[in-house]
């Protein structure tokens, strides 16, 4: 079967699956169109703004500016205390009165200290009340003139805030011009010109001039702003718009990881490998569905924000609806590989759920650091930060939005700009992210599916990507590589001649820690014969199997499938596999005929007459009343037929058949006797059983299997030859009785009654049973006779092969 025969196959069984979830699906679609309507109606509420003139400003005059005065009360310090520097802190304080508004009314004191250390262990534990601090510099503190040239720093209070002088751009722009020129934070401008007026004062005096009559003012004015586009919309977008984006897809995240894991918990996607399933179409089967939903959902972002939706037009007025769509795609596709690595990592659906979610809502978080340390991070931090998907694609919309209230927008021919500064990351740099991203996603899932597949898979070495073998299939592999040393004991009928060995089983063993489910074991299986492996629950059967099969490793030896080892090219022996496991996987909520249909294709069968073949097959296993039932829905006994059914259909070469029958009434067992004895053409079927009468049925070989290893095995006849067939005869002696007269007296009657055991008082005879037409005159004479023979009891069991579990 070709690789998109494949795909196609499980994207039908997927939709069949999710169509039978319709309320679910269609929410996965509706969700992300909720977010983006609730954009739309703000984009109704807002629209963009051109502004074609200059902006002018007026002059503010920096002392008598009311920003100024917005500070509590407050001390003011100053460094160095010294009769000069006092003189002019104390013109600072007059001058300070002399411009507060009267409605102010606030009162400052002046504070001293001779170092600039002892000021700054005073602000640590005076810091709610001291404002600022006036250092000078090149002034002693026995100073009494002040020099003619003196400098001098203000070093403001750290409750402002911060300056944010480290800086080189605000992180949300707004391209219209600073409404509030002033604010409280640049009170140390107020205080350096009310500083530099007190000095100037203060030698004016000293010259004997009259400082009054020189005006001191200075003015603050803003340039003129050029015209400009205006946005309000587009600052929310960079805000908001990264966490809508992350709770539109947070439930189809949890649902497709889930999905993907369930398969896994069930033994579903290892069952579908035994028919023949590549890695390949299985991981591409589940990216084409997922696609089914975020494709769509990207889609009406992208028609909601490029589209003039809104009577405002569009969200997005000057972005190219493209970039936003490959933008929106990208992310999807990081969305998908996310899912998939998640699924690799836990093996209960549930857990992949949380896992997915947690993880997901985790990789948005960073953001938010980003963000507000974005001006003091290096390009470099910026990038690794954006490995985190979420993260990446949250700075891509942040670029957008720049980008948009810039009324510039992102175009193919600008999505490589960044700001001039060397440290920032442009529009390309995160979407190439979210492809590395991407791309990390699908090696790790890649790495582990292979190397830990879970509980019911073969794990490959922690080196296979770099082994020949891999990349390289070998036919050199066949099974004319390998010597198998068969048992060649009394216990073991020779093997039959002219006949081609479907299986061959060869020093299997199998340790669960210290356990040993498995000892090593070697067996060959037919082609045309049904091998019945019969052993009590425990003795291996069910781990032989899974080892031929896959499902498990082999802690040694080797099993040769249709020619094929399951060591080395497992992938060729599930081509050609048939299975019943003995715990039924099966699809909920797909039925029995599109059960039939899907493993029958699985295995690469074709025919125009199928459905007529399912028809009868389903006829013949008692099914055809309940073709269109889900398997969900069918008793434990109809998904045994079922799981049975799906092992014969497609034609498959080799058949394994994990107790069949168990939780089928004695009726429906029969049924499938007959089915299997009917199938056996051109087929190797290994059947594994608790039952002797359905082994003895059958099997054309019967191993028996206890503690791990194969005790016997041949054709019922052989062992019945080998054990003998027939009846335990017991009699209860007396102290007295003479054994080798009652022993004559008995083969009087059945001479082929042979003596096998005397065990304290009870004797045993093994009697044939094609001497059984005898019995009831044997048991007259022994009643008559039993005060002679000195007996007291006798009875009567079949022969059973108990001694061999």
């Amino acid at each position: 079967m070709t690789l998109g025969s494949q795909v196609i196959l499980l994207m039908w069984k997927n939709w069949l699956i999710q169509r039978r979830r319709l309320v679910i699906s269609i929410f996965e679609v509706i969700l992300p169109a909720l977010f983006s309507f609730v954009i739309t109606l703000v984009r109704n509420g807002v629209s963009p703004t051109v502004f074609s003139n200059f902006t002018y400003f007026e002059n503010n005059t920096i002392v008598t500016h009311p920003a100024f005065f917005s500070e509590e009360n407050g001390m003011i310090g100053y460094v160095p205390a010294s009769p000069a520097t006092s003189d002019i802190m104390s013109h600072v304080l007059i001058l300070m009165k002399r411009y507060m508004p009267p409605e102010q009314n606030r009162e400052y004191s002046i504070t001293r200290f001779r170092t600039e250390e002892e000021s700054v262990t005073f602000y640590q534990t005076h810091f709610i009340y001291m404002r600022q601090i006036v250092v000078f510099h090149g002034v002693k503190t026995t100073s009494m003139l002040m020099p003619r040239k003196v400098s001098f720093a203000v070093r403001p209070g750290s409750l402002g805030g911060k300056w944010g002088t480290d800086f080189m751009y605000p992180i949300f722009v707004d391209s219209s011009p600073r409404q509030k020129t002033w604010s409280k934070d640049d009170a140390v401008l107020y205080l350096q010109s009310l500083v530099g007026e007190a000095l100037a004062r203060y030698w004016i005096e000293k010259d004997g001039g009259n400082p009054d009559s020189i005006g001191f003012e200075i003015d603050s004015k803003s340039f003129v702003y050029p015209p400009f586009y205006s946005d309000l919309l587009s600052l929310s977008l960079r805000i908001v718009l990264p966490l809508f984006i992350v709770l539109s897809f947070m439930i189809s995240v949890v649902i497709g990881t889930k999905n993907i894991v369930t398969e896994k918990e069930k033994k579903l996607k290892e069952s579908m490998k035994l028919m023949g399933l590549t890695s390949t179409a299985y991981w591409l089967s589940w990216y084409l569905t997922l696609c089914v939903y975020l494709v769509p959902a990207m889609g009406i972002y992208a028609m909601m924000f490029s589209l003039p939706v809104s009577s405002q037009g569009p969200v997005l007025f000057n972005t190219s609806g493209t970039v936003f769509f490959v933008l929106l795609l990208v992310y999807a596709h990081a969305i998908i590989t996310y899912c998939f690595m998640v699924s690799t990592l836990v093996q209960k659906g549930n857990v992949g759920a949380v896992a997915s979610g947690i993880g997901f809502f985790l990789s948005y978080l960073p953001t938010f650091y980003l963000i507000e340390h974005y001006a003091i991070l290096s390009r470099r931090d910026k990038l690794l930060f954006c490995f985190s998907f979420n993260t990446a694609m949250s700075m891509a919309l942040n670029e957008l939005g720049r980008y948009e209230g810039s009324g510039e927008g992102v175009t193919w021919s600008n999505i490589h700009y960044r700001p001039a500064d060397k440290y920032s990351i442009s529009f390309l740099d995160c979407l190439i992210m979210l492809l590395v991203s991407s791309t990390i996603h699908m090696i790790i899932a890649f790495y582990l599916d292979n190397v830990r597949p879970g509980e019911f898979g073969v794990p490959k070495p922690y080196n296979f990507c770099f082994m020949k073998s891999y990349w390289f299939k070998s036919e050199e592999k066949r099974e004319g590589s390998f010597r198998f040393d068969l048992p060649q004991t009394k216990y073991f009928e020779k093997d039959p001649s002219g006949k081609a060995a479907g299986i061959r089983i060869c020093n299997l063993r199998k340790e669960f820690g210290k356990r040993v489910a498995v000892a090593g074991t070697s067996l060959n299986m037919y082609e045309g014969q049904i091998t019945v492996l019969l052993g009590h629950n425990g003795a291996g059967k069910t781990t032989t199997m899974a080892m031929i099969t896959g499902f498990i490793p082999p802690t040694s030896g080797t099993a040769i499938v249709n020619g094929y080892d399951i060591r080395t090219n497992i992938d060729e022996v599930r081509n050609s596999l048939g299975l019943c496991p003995q715990h039924d996987i099966l699809f909920d909520t797909v039925t029995v005929s599109e059960h039939f249909i899907f493993f029958s294709r699985m295995k690469g069968y074709s025919s125009p007459t199928l459905n007529n073949e399912i028809l009868e097959l389903a006829t013949k296993v008692g099914l055809e009343g309940k073709l269109h039932t889900y398997a969900k829905n069918l008793s434990g006994g109809q998904k045994r037929k079922l799981s049975v059914g799906i092992a014969l259909i497609g034609g498959s070469k080799v058949v394994i058949l994990d107790e069949p029958s168990s939780g089928m009434d004695p009726a429906a067992r029969r049924q499938t006797w007959s089915v299997l004895q009917e199938a056996r053409q051109g087929r190797t079927i290994l059947l594994t059983t608790h039952y002797m009468d359905e082994a003895d049925i059958l099997g054309d070989r019967i191993a028996i299997m206890a503690g791990g290893v194969i005790k016997c095995c041949g054709t019922s006849m052989f062992l019945k030859k080998l054990y003998g067939a027939g009846y335990h005869l017991v009699v209860v002696t007396k102290p007295s009785c003479d054994i080798s007269n009652l022993t004559t007296v008995i083969q009087s009657v059945i001479p082929k009654a042979t003596f096998e055991v005397l065990v304290n008082t009870e004797v045993t005879y093994l009697l044939p049973d094609n001497e059984s037409k005898k019995f009831a005159d044997l048991f007259r004479m022994l009643d008559t006779q039993m005060a002679r023979l000195k007996i007291s009891v006798t009875g009567l069991q079949p022969q059973r092969w108990k001694k061999f579990f």
